[in-house]
């Protein structure tokens, strides 16, 4: 037992020696514990109004002081008087900044805490008709589209839905801001094809480059051909900020984005705070905070979430809709497409191989399982639905009331619930009537033959026809 106690004892003191230097150094290697930092974030109150950057800028600090033990203080974005980005003025850029070699000369850059995609923001066009559905009637979609009121349903297709339709087009201009990110891709070269294309859209209107984001938003309205380019980050605040002061959705973004790029902050050259930094960063990403304060901050109204042109709309009752021949549409589709594969699908089942073995056996098991109810008790089980959403569930059945005297109630019959009936029938009913007729027209001839004829006795005595 001594024996045994000293092993235990003995180990303890050799993890604990093991230990300490790792101890010892994870402490002093944060360099910023007690120290005090000049920090430039752009959404800071102290700065002018429109300026680009992360909305999460200001917890992300907070989050990095917590963890490293740091006090700091903001500082303006831009002087006052030279009216420039103070750089060199401060120790930590907290921003978008997009990751290149060229800053990588002059600055520190973390690791990519973000991947923004660059979005384009477009006006919301006004409903038009679709007249193509008349005009061209002989079309393929003419053919396969069951939907008579498509002809007839308000449209409002997109201004744009990439960047590619903007060099293709030269309607529409393209709107960037000064110093920025698609600025520098578009117009810091001198390359051919698509490039060439896009830097004439933008040398093509004069105020396409803008000081400010806010001044290119406002730019892009409808009925004007005006697309911005920007990180969908700040697109989406745009579409927000919009909607809270017009009350509706003015803006949208196109269906397709041009490209990611990677997001770092930035720090003085040969900064020691640079891997304490990029260890706070990792650290938030592992976690999600980061990816949790982005749909914190940018809550997207719901009427802006996108509209919905062509679809299913659910009714705003639970109302189930009366059965006509409009809602037999689909039914009519699907039964014309399967009825040819149906005919041939008796020659492609002799193809298959024997019934297996353990048919049998199997079927014997599901039938005894499914006759002691344990299916259904493990479906309950394995997917138990929260008491706030069973109101929802509409097509499994209506819940229970929480008026017992509505608990029996059932829906009455009446000739609103029976109008799918009527309507078989009378289909059912037509086409015998038609079959009907059909065949009294067809057998007309051959029944006034059968009047016209008359039975006589010939020379041998038997009775023959005559006409």
């Amino acid at each position: 037992m001594f024996i045994l106690f000293n092993c235990f004892l003995f180990l303890g003191i050799w993890l604990h020696i093991l230990n300490f230097p790792a101890s010892s150094a994870m402490s002093s290697n944060n360099v910023l514990n007690g120290r005090h930092l000049r920090i430039i974030w752009p959404r800071w109150e102290g700065n002018p109004k429109g300026l680009s950057g992360p909305l999460k800028g200001g917890v992300i600090i907070d989050y990095l002081q917590a963890r490293f033990n740091f006090t700091y203080e903001m500082i303006g974005a831009v002087g006052k008087r030279t009216r420039t980005f103070q750089l060199f003025q401060s120790d930590l850029i907290v921003s978008a900044i997009v990751l290149t070699l060229k800053r990588n000369l002059i600055i520190d850059q973390t690791t990519p805490w973000e991947c923004p995609k660059l979005g384009l923001l477009i006006p919301i066009q006004d409903d038009t008709a679709n007249t193509n559905a008349v005009i061209k009637p002989f079309q393929w979609p003419a053919y396969t589209s069951t939907l008579f009121t498509y002809v007839v349903a308000p449209v409002n297709p997109p201004l744009v839905n990439s960047i590619y339709d903007i060099a293709e087009s030269s309607d529409n201009n393209l709107l960037v801001k000064l110093a920025g990110t698609p600025e520098s891709l578009f117009l810091n070269n001198n390359w051919t094809g698509f490039y060439e294309k896009i830097r004439e859209r933008i040398k093509s209107y004069p105020q396409s480059r803008c000081t400010l984001v806010s001044e290119c938003i406002d730019l892009v309205k409808p009925g004007l051909r005006n697309v911005f380019i920007d990180a969908e980050a700040y697109q989406k605040d745009a579409i927000k900020d919009n909607f809270e002061k017009t009350g509706k959705c003015n803006l949208q973004m196109a269906r397709d984005s041009y490209m990611t790029v990677y997001a770092v902050m930035a720090l003085q050259k040969n900064s020691p705070y640079t891997n304490s930094v990029n260890l706070g960063i990792m650290e938030l990403s592992q976690s999600g905070l980061i990816d949790y304060w982005e749909i914190l901050f940018r809550p997207m109204p719901r009427e802006c979430q996108g509209k919905i042109q062509r679809g299913f709309k659910t009714p705003g009752n639970n109302q189930h809709p009366p059965l006509s021949l409009k809602n037999l549409t689909g039914a009519f589709i699907v039964l014309n497409w399967i009825q040819p594969l149906h005919l041939g699908f008796p020659r492609r089942a002799n193809h298959f191989h024997k019934r297996s073995r353990y048919t049998d056996i199997i079927n014997k098991g599901v039938l005894e399982i499914q006759q002691t109810g344990i299916i259904d008790y493990w479906e309950i089980v394995l997917h138990p639905m929260p008491s706030q959403c069973m109101a929802n569930i509409v097509n499994s059945g209506k819940t229970k009331p929480a008026d017992p005297k509505h608990a029996s109630s059932a829906v009455v019959l009446s000739l609103k619930n029976l109008t799918g009936a009527f309507v078989v029938y009378l289909i059912g009913l037509s086409l015998s009537l038609l079959a009907f007729l059909c065949e009294l027209v067809i057998s007309v001839a051959q029944r006034q033959q059968l009047k016209t004829r008359r039975i006589v006795p010939n020379k041998n005595g038997e009775d023959s026809i005559t006409k």
